[in-house]
């Protein structure tokens, strides 16, 4: 089974370079039960490092909404 290539993008409708957070530059205090640290890299079609790239994630509230 092969998968189709994702398309290339490089600005989502949805874009907040920097967005700054209230309480700092984390999402939630370092020790907060339950917070996960996510960590990878992107790597080109020929398995090379892709340099400055931006990875936005989202997360739903409890009641799967995005705000």
């Amino acid at each position: 089974m092969t998968l189709p290539l994702t398309p290339s993008q490089t600005i989502g409708p949805f874009f907040h370079d920097a967005l700054p957070w209230p309480d700092g530059p984390w999402v939630v205090a370092e020790g907060t039960p339950g917070a996960v640290w996510l960590r990878g890299r992107v790597l080109d079609g020929a398995g090379d490092p892709v340099p400055d790239v931006l990875v936005e994630t989202w997360q739903a509230d409890p009641d799967g909404r995005f705000d």
